[in-house]
Formats: C-alpha cells, structure tokens, sequence
C-alpha cells in the first residue's frame, strides 16, 4: 500500500499508520503546487529516506509535471541530488526525466505517472523496454485491463484506490493551460471540470441540462473492493492527498491496512464492514465512487450539483482572441522572417475524403488522415477510400500519413495491429502515444510525433527520435519562447507547428452526451443522440465548447475558439520548422480548400503576405480565432498570479 505525505509529520503519521511505502515531492516538479508550504526541501527529502530505511519501507518522488527548455538543468541537478539521497524510485511525465535518467546512470527506479495515461499492455512493454519497473495505469481503464497488462507486460503496476478523480483523460487536459497558463500538466490546474455548465443542442438550442456540475466526478473509494484488487495482481494501491493533513489521511491508510490484512490473514472475513463504510461516507470530501474500476460508469460517476467542491479555483474562463491579444513577442521576429524564411512543408490533417480532395487541390504536401474521421461517432475511413486518397496524392506529388488513435487502449491497440497488417497504402504514421511506438516499431515507414505525446525541451524531442520518430509537433501549451528554446537545443530535429484548428481543451473517457440525454453510460444502448444532433457545454459566462464524439463515444471538448496563425506567420516561420499543420478534421470540404490556399500562399509568397494576410482577416474574424498557448504557454506559470486571475474572472462579471 502506497500513502502520500505532504509534510514530515503526515510521513511519520502514515508510516506508523501502515503503509508499505511513501511517495512524496521535493520543492521543484511536482504536481501540486498551489501549496507552497507543502513538500520536502532538500534537508527533508534526505531526512525522509533515513527515515523510511530505518523502517525497512520504501520512499518515492514525484518528478511528474511536464519541462520547458530552460528546466533541464535544474531537473538534471536535482535527479543527481535524489540518487545520491538514495529514493528507491522517482515517478514520471515527461519523457526528458527517461532520457536524463538512461545518460545520468540514475539507480532509482523509474514509475510512470498516472499522467502518461498508461493504459494497455503495449505500453507498458515500451515502458519496460525503456528502464521502467512500474506502471501507475491510467485512472480510466478497469481492474480486468490492469490485471492484462500487469501479465502480459511484465511490469509491476499501481493502481489509485482512494481520492481525487478527474474526469478528463490524464495527460490531455489543456483547458487550464491553454485558459489561464496555468496547467493541469504543471501541478497548476484552475480547474475548469469543477465548474457549473448548461448542455446546450446546438441544432435547437434546448438546454438538456442547466448550471450543473457536468466534469465533476466524485471521490475514488475502492475500500470496499480489496479483495478484488489483489485478485487483480494490483502490486500497490495508491492512495492520492499529498495536501491533507495527518487527522485526514491516518484514518484512511488504518483502514485499508486493515483490508489488505483481512484478505491476506482472515480470507473468511467480510470485505464490506459497516464500521469502515460509515467513516469513510462521514469523513469524505465529496461522495464516493468507484470510477472506472469495474466499468465505463454513467452519470452517477459525477456530482452534478457541486455542493461538497471543498475549493474553488475558478468560474469560468475565456480563451484569449486575437483581437484582444498582446503579441509583442510574435510582432518583433514576424517582419523579417516573412521574408527570410526556410523552405516550409505544409501538411493538412483531415476527416474525410473530401476534404482530403480539398486540401490537395490547394496544394499540401502533406496530408494526415485522421484516425478518428472527422469526430464524429460515425467518423472513419474505407480501405477502398485510403486506396483513392493515396493515389490522388502521389499524383499530387503529396505524402500520405495516418495518426494512430488518440487514446490507445486495448481495443484501439487491437484495431491498429489489424489496420497495419492489411498493409494499407500510407507513408507512415503520426504517433498519439507510447503503446504505437510498440506497435510500428518494425513497420519501416515514417513516424512523426503528435502534439498528444507533450513534448516541450530538446531532450524528450532526442528521446523519441531514438526510436524512430522524424518530426515532432510540440505539446500545444508551449510558449513561442519555450518552443524556440527547445528548438535551437535539439537542432538535428525536425518540427512541425500547429498553425490552425481546433483547440480540444479535454478529452474524456466517457460520453457527457449519453450520461445527460439518457442518464447511461457508453457502454450501454444508446439511441446515439449526436448522430442527430450536436451539443455543446456553456460556461456561466456564455463561452461555448463544442462536444465532437468520436467513433470510440469519446467526447472531445473544443474550446471556443480556433487558433489561426496566418496573421502573424512570420513568427512560426522565425523558428524553422520543417513544415506547418493545418488540422481541418471537423471543417466542411470548402472550408479545407479555403485555409490551405491561404496558407499555401502565405509560404509561397513572402513578399506578399501582409496582402495575404489582409485578405484572411476579411474572411477569418479575429475575433472568432485565437494564438492558442503560444502567447503565454505554460513554463511561466509562477509568475502568473491566482490573486491576478480572481481580479480578470470578477472584471468579466
């Protein structure tokens, strides 16, 4: 059983309260941050692994929030410091610790974060390969999932069992990020799946549901399920709260040290006791749940009423538009490299093969087909229409890629080793996650990294190129700063730049859509309403975020705005990609033709672009399109104040 502590005295607390290991965080790269006088300083941290070998237990540290350029050395001294120290392991986001780590000789062991969303066997494998003993899975797969992958992949795996729940997919939440600059990536999340929406039909304007709490899940409990977690072959239940208090947590870790003890000791003793029910109902924060233990769960997963949300960070937020935007940083470099600038590749992702047609009439070089379509339930593709699309852009003189899914749990995994064996007539693939580098890693075709793998220094850009991957396209909370930074320190990369698209703030598991209009869950019946209809979420300041459901029944929540780069591409240019994306998967196929004409000739004519640009404010309303995290990203988020963010949210009022 795995506790948390926040402070030394809750460390002494819950080791005497029965937990087999601690895992706690140093003062820099961690995951909870809006606490300053939590964590361990140095002197701590070293106190707290005598402390712990003293007891024979072991000792953890988070090193688990994702890393601007200028932090690798900083993040480079402090993994010397842990090992010398003696942690028996760290726990993992950003692929720039591996690296780090497989340069440095680092003895810890290696844990990946629940933030790498680990959530099938051929992830894990790729873990393993890569220096990994344990896998902290993803919060949204089941117990029979953890049970395949801990058989099959030969690594050790955690499991939450006590807690916070998001409701949004670890690791691909930008919505605080991209809102506020402060990320839920960076241990700074405002949370916006804490606020009050309407569910609104955009087809007639009904509200389904008004001022409920949609993304606000519950508390994890699996106190009550124990003895199905060692069934399982879980290796260590997680306990999450590294902000409570001793009073809060030495309950909580007595509790399942006495459940453990039961199923190892007393097999013949009841699992559910009504002692132990009673506390933890009288003692919790929120109501209780069990997640995603057992199932994909329906709407009572959430409380939609938000009466027991112990603190609010935030209301509501607003994307920034280009209208309203300083863009100092883009204005100063845009003028010369408009016309200074590097031959550029333009590729266009898209859903359809119309707009497939579309964006080759324009003239891409590239062209990525969408593996989810357009992000619809009914979205995807025919063999027979990769043939013809593949056979239209080699006329064209275009490459063909297809993404691999945006989640890769077993199924998808399943559907993408089918997909590959039929050999289809693509140049390479444009990996979403960790598992397809263990799918395609014999394929020999191209691989390009997606903007899903949340790359942000040099040094996780190098580690993905040592499996193969030719160009990376950066996490999209990167600054124009960072993205620059990490640009000039991995030089022999090739990157491509998101220029224009929609921004998904969350991406959930679950069906909003199915869990409001049906109270079911996606693994149900359902009558498919968003086949007829679309739906959106709208926040109490009467921001609207589109619900695309792709053909897996995830929902995809698409801030307000999209980004649009045409107005200050000179700044993009300024860096040197390799080429600039278009994501045109949810556009209509005119509206495909139209963007890729633009910004074909924005590159083709630099002498022309300011008339280039003229024309696309004509068509393309600043105040409908944003500069996405490329204004202020995420890497300055200490210098954003939550006291400066009250005042915006009351100013708005």
């Amino acid at each position: 059983m795995l506790a948390p502590a926040g402070r030394e005295d809750v460390l002494l607390a819950v080791l005497e309260a029965g937990a087999d290991a601690v895992y706690l965080s140093g003062k820099q790269f961690n995951m909870r941050r809006h606490r300053r006088d939590f964590h361990f300083s140095d002197e701590a941290l070293t106190r707290a692994v005598e402390t712990v070998r003293a007891l024979g237990r072991r000792l953890y540290v988070t090193v688990n929030i994702l890393l601007g350029q200028d932090e690798v050395p900083a993040l480079r001294r402090y993994l010397a410091f842990l090992d010398g120290i003696g942690v028996d392991a760290i726990i993992v986001q950003d692929l720039a610790v591996v690296r780090l780590a497989q340069e440095m000789g680092f003895r810890p062991e290696l844990h990946s974060s629940t933030m790498m969303n680990i959530s099938s066997v051929e992830a894990a494998r790729f873990l393993r390969k890569v220096g990994f003993t344990r896998a902290v899975t993803s919060r949204d797969i089941t117990l029979v999932d953890v049970r395949r992958i801990r058989e099959e992949s030969g690594l050790e795996v955690e499991y939450f069992v006590h807690g916070d729940l998001c409701s949004v997919l670890s690791g691909q939440c930008l919505s605080s990020g991209l809102l506020f600059g402060k990320s839920s990536n960076r241990g700074q999340c405002m949370k916006p799946c804490r606020w009050s929406y309407d569910l609104v039909s955009e087809t007639s304007g009904r509200v389904v549901r008004e001022y409920a709490h949609l993304l606000a899940t519950k508390d994890l409990c699996l106190l009550q399920h124990v003895p199905e977690l060692v069934l399982h072959g879980i290796d260590s239940l997680k306990i999450e709260g590294r902000m409570r208090s001793a009073e809060v947590l030495v309950p909580i870790v007595e509790a399942y040290r006495s459940a453990l003890d039961r199923v190892v000791s007393e097999p013949l003793r009841p699992a559910k006791l009504f002692c132990e029910a009673t506390a933890r109902h009288r003692e919790r924060t929120r109501s209780l749940t069990t997640g995603f233990a057992f199932q994909c769960p329906s709407s009572d997963i959430m409380d939609t009423s938000g009466e027991r949300e112990p603190v609010i960070f935030s209301t509501h937020g607003r994307l920034t538009t280009q209208e309203g935007a300083e863009f100092a940083e883009f204005a100063e470099s845009a003028d010369s490299a408009a016309c200074d600038a590097p031959e550029v590749a333009l590729t266009v992702v898209v859903g359809s093969s119309s707009g497939a047609e579309a964006a080759l009439a324009a003239g891409c070089d590239q062209l990525v087909l969408s593996w989810e379509g357009d992000l619809t339930v009914e979205g995807g593709w025919e063999l027979a229409e990769i043939r013809d699309i593949s056979a239209a852009s080699q006329e064209a003189g275009a490459n063909v890629l297809m993404t691999t899914p945006c989640v890769l749990n077993e199924r998808e995994v399943l559907d993408l080793r089918q997909f590959v064996d039929l050999t289809p007539p693509v140049d390479g693939y444009v990996v979403t996650g960790l598992a397809a580098l263990e799918v395609l890693a014999d394929c020999g075709l191209t691989l390009w990294a997606s903007e899903r793998l949340n790359v942000m220094n040099a040094e996780a850009a190098l580690f993905l190129e040592d499996f193969g991957v030719t160009r990376i396209m950066p996490g999209l909370e990167i600054s124009l700063p960072v993205l620059r930074s990490m640009m000039e320190a991995a030089p022999g990369c090739q990157f491509d730049l998101l220029a224009h698209g929609p921004l998904t703030g969350m991406l959930v598991e679950h069906c909003l859509i199915a869990m409001n209009t049906q109270q079911i869950s996606k693994s149900d019946f359902c009558q498919m309403p968003c086949a007829a209809d679309h739906f959106c979420l709208v926040d109490r300041k009467g921001a609207r975020r589109r619900i695309a459901v792709d053909r897996y029944c995830r929902n995809h929540i698409l801030l307000e705005h999209d980004l649009a780069m045409l107005p200050v591409l000179g700044a993009l240019l300024a860096v040197a990609p390799a080429s600039i994306r278009l994501d045109a998967r949810t556009y209509e196929p005119e509206q495909v033709g139209v963007l890729a004409e633009f910004y074909r000739r924005g590159l083709d004519q630099p002498g022309a672009l300011e008339t280039v640009q003229a024309e696309f404010a004509l068509a393309f309303s600043p105040e409908a399109h944003s500069f996405g995290g490329y204004l202020r990203g995420i890497c300055r988020d200490e210098e954003i104040s939550r006291l400066d963010l009250k005042r915006e949210e009351q100013n708005e009022s």
